[in-house]
């Protein structure tokens, strides 16, 4: 059997679930230095604070094994990084890995089998992480167990079956972020070709991947869901149907109908500022809270359209301000515009009426970006990087350019600047998807609408 996991003389039951979480809740508040000093640690593991954890507080080896690190309680320990955000909170840093996806053996292997055996029941201690200190040092915000609610099992499992199939059909080299919606096979590795896999039923290499929490789970389950709702309020919904097919159900009843008319039918009354349509949106939902459970779990960034009466999309989708100081300091896998690209996205859709005054609800669309779109994306953001480390905040890349996505000015006016890595102020700016990309993608919703460009023309082939 060889060398057991859980070596002789630790200080709580590795059988027992309930020794292992208060022995776990020693953390909260503390470093690890407070228990651990590093003449303890394994020269070889003290690099990562999940394998200080393991090693230095659990005593637990380090290992790679199918069955959960405290097998005999069944529970397997997991350690988050987290952010400060600037305006407070924490954000998740990363993803969380829930273990490599070996994809000659998925083809033949359950849901139960290849996931829940190691994952049905968490432990994930949430910890600061600050780039100036060591693993020792983090501070630890808190732990805590986690057990999948049986909503969201289901839409792992679907997301599961997903992943499966696609390296089923020979296609693992195709998956992305994007097409699943809380449970991630999550790019491991830099991308290298080393870091590249045989899939079983194509000679196409495919990117090492993990199963992965996508961020934004992993945060729900960090705030502990205090300000968000859910659309389902009824399992059996998903038993034979996914939650995109459920959404778009509500959504079908009110197409075609005027503002006025959703907010007759729906008894609401919707902001005026700028979150009017999205308040609209959630209203057809049933959603009377700021942000609904389903989305926030699987990340899916809810944008509202808004067309002209004769089809025509003037704004291009922008995102948030670029950090000037962090984005240099990122790698593309590891940025901001990075996780925002790879979720799924909502997109609902207003036009304007006949008569130039009235806006009528035209439909939805799920969408996820596409691997080959994805790396003009990074060219756009490579390119970003590099000019900020220059110091050239003059000529990022336009919207003339046809590349999908472009950098220019979001601030409020010339005066709202941020700082740069080169300690002085600058413009806000911010990535943007082109109008004439977004048009692409809603087609289907508003036929009508009718463009030339080049861009277009090519996302519409790919899509239908």
């Amino acid at each position: 059997m060889g060398v057991p996991k859980i070596r002789e003389g630790v200080a709580y039951d590795p059988k027992s679930k309930e020794s292992i979480l208060e022995y776990a809740k020693r953390l909260k508040g503390r470093t690890l230095g407070s228990f651990v000093t590093s003449g303890e640690i394994n020269e070889n593991n003290k690099g990562g604070f999940g394998q200080v954890l393991e090693s230095g507080y659990f005593h637990i080896e380090n290992n790679n094994d199918p069955v959960p690190d405290f097998e005999e309680a069944g529970i397997e320990l997991k350690s988050c990084p987290m952010r400060k955000l600037k305006f407070g909170g924490y954000s998740p840093k990363e993803r969380l890995a829930l273990g490599i996806i070996n994809y000659e053996e998925i083809v033949g292997q359950t849901f139960e089998e290849s996931f829940m055996a190691k994952n049905k029941d968490l432990l994930i201690v949430f910890f600061l992480y600050e780039k100036e200190k060591t693993p020792l040092e983090y501070s630890i915000l808190n732990t805590t167990e986690w057990v999948f609610p049986d909503v969201d099992l289901e839409v792992i499992k679907r997301d599961w079956n997903n992943i499966r199939e696609m390296v089923v059909n020979g296609r693992a080299h195709e998956i992305s972020g994007g097409m699943t919606f809380y449970l991630e096979a999550m790019p491991k590795g830099a991308g290298h070709e080393r870091d590249l896999r045989r899939q079983p039923f194509c000679d196409i290499p495919a990117k090492q991947r993990a199963f992965g929490l996508k961020n934004k789970y992993l945060r729900v389950i960090f705030d502990s869901l205090k300000e968000s709702e859910p659309v389902i309020k009824d399992i059996s919904d998903l038993k034979n149907r996914h939650i995109e097919d459920v959404v778009a159900d509500i959504f079908s009843q009110y197409v075609g109908m005027s503002i006025d008319e959703i907010i007759k039918k729906t008894g609401t009354t919707p902001s005026n500022g700028k979150d009017r349509y999205a308040s609209m949106a959630r209203a057809m939902l049933g959603i009377k809270k700021k942000k609904i459970d389903e989305f926030e779990k699987a990340g899916i960034q809810m944008k509202t359209v808004r067309l002209e009466n004769n089809g025509n999309l003037k704004e291009s989708m922008s995102f948030p301000h670029i950090r000037y100081k962090e984005i240099v300091n990122e790698s593309w896998e590891e940025s901001e515009l990075y996780d925002i690209m790879t979720n799924r996205f909502l997109f609902v859709v207003y036009q304007k009426g006949p008569d130039g005054r009235s806006t009528i609800f035209k439909g939805i669309k799920f969408w996820s970006m596409g691997e080959e779109d994805l790396e003009t994306v990074r060219s756009v953001w490579q390119d970003t990087v590099e000019k900020i480390k220059e110091g050239d905040y003059e000529n990022f890349i336009p919207i003339s350019a046809d590349k999908i996505s472009h950098v220019r000015p979001h601030g409020r006016d010339s005066s709202d600047l941020t700082m740069g890595p080169d300690g002085k102020m600058h413009k806000k700016m911010c990535f943007w998807l082109n109008s004439s990309y977004i048009k692409g993608i809603i087609k289907e919703i508003a036929p009508e609408s009718t463009t030339n460009n080049r861009l277009t023309r090519r996302f519409l082939k790919k899509v239908n």
